[in-house]
């Protein structure tokens, strides 16, 4: 059997929690919005493809500090959320918790189209960052029981974007654009977060739709 901690960090299929902030179980603190595990934030991609996939995106968060950009959505939701977010990492691993439900960000695409700017020494840049918000209702293994179960409440597809002038061939400046984008731009991946997102309420009473599985595929170094 899975421990619970792999159960939850796998619980979707290609979300890769590139950094894993792990929160707890607890009782509602509204009656309008339940309370919710913050599951983290990562990208869509295995690890192995997230420089290939997300060349500007990772230079950018890197740049800026991945913890940063982290904690900046843990802080939204903290401060947005009428349900409140759970805080006790500890209880999280518990086979007692009942189940809950579980926000997590996976950062699904980027994209970058430079226009030439005739006459002048420098670009257009265009910017875009596609993410996803899910909220699943989560029900974690059983010691000697069940096997435990995710499913989908709630999935909020949202984009970012930006246009900017670096100059031309400059990657340091589209690097720049895009750290702007996800940080401190009106329109940035936390300001978006915040005001579409975060700010929305969700409840456990909700009847969630059961993650149906689509194929299995097996590698030869599966045990």
């Amino acid at each position: 059997m899975k421990s619970r901690r792999d159960f939850i960090a796998t619980a979707v299929t290609g979300f890769t929690p590139a950094a894993w902030t792990g929160l707890a179980f607890g009782q509602s603190q509204s009656k309008l919005a339940s309370q919710v595990l913050w599951g983290g934030l990562g990208y869509s991609v295995a690890n192995a493809d997230i420089a290939a996939r997300f060349p500007m995106v990772k230079a950018a968060s890197d740049q800026g500090g991945w913890a940063n950009l982290v904690s900046a959505l843990t802080v939204s939701l903290q401060k947005n959320y009428a349900g409140g977010v759970a805080e006790d990492p500890v209880k999280m691993l518990s086979s007692k918790s009942d189940p809950s439900l579980l926000f997590t960000v996976s950062l699904d695409y980027e994209q970058m189209i430079l226009v030439p700017n005739d006459g002048g020494n420098g670009e257009f840049q265009l910017s875009f960052v596609y993410a996803l918000a899910q909220v699943l209702y989560l029900e974690v293994p059983r010691d000697g029981g069940s096997d435990g179960s995710i499913r989908v409440v709630y999935s909020f597809p949202f984009r970012v974007q930006s246009g900017e002038t670096p100059r031309v061939n400059n990657r340091a400046d589209q690097i720049q654009n895009f750290q702007k984008l996800l940080f401190t731009l009106d329109n940035s991946l936390v300001n978006v977060f915040s005001i579409k997102v975060a700010s929305k309420r969700f409840r456990e009473g909700d009847y969630p739709k059961v993650l149906k599985v689509a194929s299995v595929k097996m590698s030869p170094d599966a045990e």
